[in-house]
């Protein structure tokens, strides 16, 4: 160690505690000073550094341990001390900003500035790193938590106030790192291609239309009832449509063999997978799902388990914190918005060391030997598939009508409708959890957009944007459905308002998203997004018209046009066409799941419907109000036992 170092160390280590706390003014004499005899250049031990360790108690020998070891390991001094745990990150950092005259911030206190991100970019000078952030008083700032010799740049700074006028705040390291994966992962798709993100609601000639759309209503007016009539034959051929590709998929026999788990050569081969659970509010059902993951047939040291939980859900962090395994990690995101489900996978993803990933869900119970089935079907397949999809189901369907009718609706998407379209090769609509993806692939397209509410459907057009292809996983994963109807109407309304989002973003560039997508995939985009709200949208409207031209033909003497019976036989082929498709859909997913189902539960199938078209008018109304705004669904209302069946919560 060069003599001069050791003399400053020794000089600064024997500054008496008094001096140390003088006014303002003499510290920044003496930050002047000690500054003023190192070069940035020079390697060694920061002044600041040292005057703060001293400042803090340490011992001298300890001090000189560390300085002595400086040459060897070329840690900082604060780091050293912090990891031999001689000394805690919250004292060390709090005791740098008073003698620097700044405010130390404490774990969670400040908030992401996703939404000012975009103008304020975080900065770098000499290797100190100022992010963006918010604090409690919602006053922008900049956060920094200097290493080494970082400390004697923050000094530099405070004495030539080169802040701009943006206060410095001092956190932890751990702290800083949080507010920077967290921002990146808020803010990284929209700075990479905003033209793929939901950050804005419109885009370009979106905006102009819905502007100018008052004044073609108005213009519409006079010839109301026949654009009232060319609405009323597009939506019919939504509904003949999406009728017939569920009477396909229904009507196909599946052909592919099942996927067997792993060869047994391979089982020493398996690569690390990496699973990510969002989670808020979720301390009912972490017993359930640390065991659910538990049982997972998978080696544990290839495991990398990322439970993401929010600030201020403290019950749900300690209880998960005392039952993780050892290679379960729960981790905390800084507040900031928008608070939904895609950032906190956002900040996963980041840390996936994996070289698969996949998503659960807080209730789920997966198959144990999912992951091998998946990492036996992507070493099968070609490299373009970068996304598998696992069955979703319901298994307490006995729990009452609106779960019955949930559970048939799961049985028929995810066991007849995604299999039929993945063997077609045609556009999947993801579910939101047993996304099985290739790590790398994923970061490629930038991951799920943090302001989609459904940033499962969005990802699964996307990737097929890029040109990759999405196919299905034969294994289950089993999920709860919500018991009450207002809890199922608040689900439905995220969902559709994600859809409504989906199809904003994705119709930008319709000419762009043809070629990109292709004939075959461009028309299903627009029938199952677009003809599928439509339908949803117009049905209520569909049973009023059905009731005013019955009423209208039981009560006037002259009778009715001749065009009108026409027009109603036509609506009423699509209609059964439509209902036919659905209920053959249902009735052969039931009979794969091994359900049982009542003729009167087919037949108030268009009552669950109308459900969902009062979800779909509320969803339009969030989309306007509340863009971003996740409505939580809450688990937990249904006692499982491994040994029996699902029992729902009085």
């Amino acid at each position: 160690m060069n003599a001069s170092i050791g003399e400053r160390s020794e000089k600064l280590v024997n500054t008496p505690q008094e001096t140390l706390d003088q006014s303002f003014f003499l510290r920044r004499k003496a930050l002047k000073a000690d500054l003023g005899s190192v070069r940035p250049s020079q390697k060694g031990p920061s002044p600041v550094e040292l005057a703060v360790a001293r400042q803090c108690q340490v011992p001298l020998k300890d001090i000189a341990r560390v300085c002595s070891l400086h040459a060897v390991n070329g840690k900082a001094l604060s780091q050293s001390l912090i990891e031999s745990g001689r000394l805690s990150a919250n004292q060390f950092y709090w005791a740098l900003a008073g003698r620097l005259r700044l405010k130390f911030a404490q774990e969670g206190s400040l908030k992401v500035a996703s939404d000012r991100l975009l103008d304020h970019r975080p900065l770098c000078l000499d290797g100190l790193l100022m992010v963006p952030a918010v604090d409690a008083n919602r006053r922008a700032v900049m956060a920094v938590s200097p290493v080494g010799a970082q400390a004697d740049t923050l000094a530099r700074l405070v004495l030539q106030k080169a802040t701009h006028g943006v206060p410095l705040v001092v956190v932890t390291p751990n702290e800083l790192r949080q507010l920077v994966v967290t921002a990146h992962s808020t803010v990284g798709m929209v700075e990479a291609n905003r033209a793929h993100s939901a950050y804005s609601r419109a885009h370009g000639r979106q905006k102009s239309l819905m502007s100018f759309a008052p004044f073609i209503l108005f213009t519409l007016a006079p010839i109301g009832g026949t654009v009232i009539l060319i609405v009323s034959a597009v939506l019919k051929v939504c509904a003949l449509a999406l009728g017939s590709l569920r009477l396909a998929a229904a009507w196909q026999t599946r052909k592919r063999p099942p996927v067997k788990s792993a060869p047994p050569g391979d089982l020493w081969n398996l690569p690390i997978y990496t699973i990510l659970v969002p989670l808020y509010d979720e301390d009912a059902v972490c017993p359930q799902l640390v065991r659910a993951l538990s049982n997972l047939d998978y080696p544990k040291n290839r495991l990398q388990i990322l439970f993401l939980t929010e600030q201020d859900d403290t019950r749900t962090r300690e209880r998960l914190k005392a039952m993780a395994e050892p290679h379960m990690q729960v981790l905390t995101l800084p507040d900031g918005q928008p608070r939904t489900k895609p950032r906190a996978l956002g900040v996963g993803l980041q840390m996936a060391r994996g070289a698969f990933i996949t998503v659960f869900d807080a209730e789920d119970r997966p198959d144990p030997d999912q992951l091998k089935k998946a990492v036996a079907r992507f070493r099968a397949e070609t490299p373009d598939l970068a996304c598998l999809q696992a069955s979703l189901f319901i298994d307490h369907a006995q729990s009452g009508w609106l779960v019955r009718q949930f559970a048939l609706e799961y049985a028929s998407l995810f066991d007849v409708m995604l299999p039929w379209l993945a063997d077609k090769n045609l556009l999947i609509p993801l579910g939101g959890t047993s996304n099985h993806f290739k790590t790398d692939l994923l970061r490629q397209v930038g991951g799920w957009d943090p302001y989609n509410v459904t940033e499962d459907a969005d990802l699964g057009v996307r990737l097929t944007r890029y040109g990759y292809r999405v196919a299905t996983l034969d294994s289950t994963t089993r999920e709860e459905a919500p018991l009450k109807w207002d809890v199922w109407i608040s689900q439905r309304r995220r969902w559709h308002k994600g859809w409504m989002q989906t199809v904003l973003v994705h119709l930008r560039h319709p000419v762009k998203l043809r070629r990109e997508l292709g004939p075959r995939n461009s028309l299903l985009f627009l029938l199952w997004f677009v003809g599928g709200l439509a339908c949803m949208m117009a049905a209520p409207w569909t049973l009023v018209a059905i009731l005013g031209v019955m009423i209208h033909s039981a009560t006037s003497a002259e009778g009715v046009p001749y065009w009108v019976p026409m027009i109603g036989a036509l609506g009423a082929f699509c209609f059964s066409i439509g209902f036919g498709g659905a209920i053959f859909c249902l009735r052969e997913g039931a009979r794969r799941r091994g359900l049982t189902v009542h003729f009167w539960e087919y037949l108030s199938v268009p009552v669950y419907w109308l459900l969902g078209s009062c979800a779909c008018y509320g969803a339009l109304i969030d989309l306007f109000f509340r863009p971003h705004h996740w409505r939580k669904t809450s688990h937990g209302h249904v006692t499982y036992d491994p040994e029996a069946a699902p029992v729902a919560a009085e």
